[in-house]
């Protein structure tokens, strides 16, 4: 093979890469400056402004209900070094909708469902994969769970209302 065929191959490659890696989201690795609850960070961008960002799809318990501390803790454990987002819109509130992945490149939305931290948001989000998460921790009694009856938080908001 000539230099030039390996040249062209290695860019190729590379190019290849590149663009798998950006499938997942913004590469920027955001600094956590607070973990308001189980779905909600504010992040500081590469100008050091504050976003407000929402994990898209899930629903965790709010602060004030069984399991909303413990799922609070729970992702601000997961958010330590940084994290990365793929954005999908903005909510009412400006909060930015995104999904979620940790330094390490974990999807944290599915994270949160798998352990049982948080509802699949089926009014907002079809996905099979949080689907699947959420009757798997259903089954296994995991987190939430764990309880007889555990309210959903847009019940427990509704309520509070």
């Amino acid at each position: 093979m000539s230099w030039k065929a390996f040249s062209v191959r290695r860019y190729l490659l590379l190019g290849t890469l590149l663009l798998t890696s950006c499938q997942t989201g913004s590469q920027d690795l955001y600094t956590v400056v607070r973990v308001g609850d189980g779905d909600t960070l504010t992040l500081l961008d590469n100008r050091q402004k504050q976003m407000r960002v929402r994990l898209f799809g899930i629903d965790a318990p709010e602060r004030g209900q069984p399991y909303g501390k413990v799922a609070t803790k729970r992702l601000r454990e997961l958010t330590k070094g940084g994290v990365r987002l793929k954005e999908h819109s903005k909510d009412q509130y400006g909060r930015i909708l995104a999904d979620v992945y940790n330094a390490q490149g974990e999807w944290l939305n599915l994270k949160m469902v798998q352990e049982g931290m948080a509802w699949h948001f089926t009014r907002y989000s079809q996905d099979p994969e949080l689907a699947r998460a959420e009757l798997n921790a259903r089954a296994r009694g995991l987190g939430l769970w764990e309880q007889s009856r555990p309210q959903a938080p847009w019940d427990y908001r509704r309520n509070a209302r």
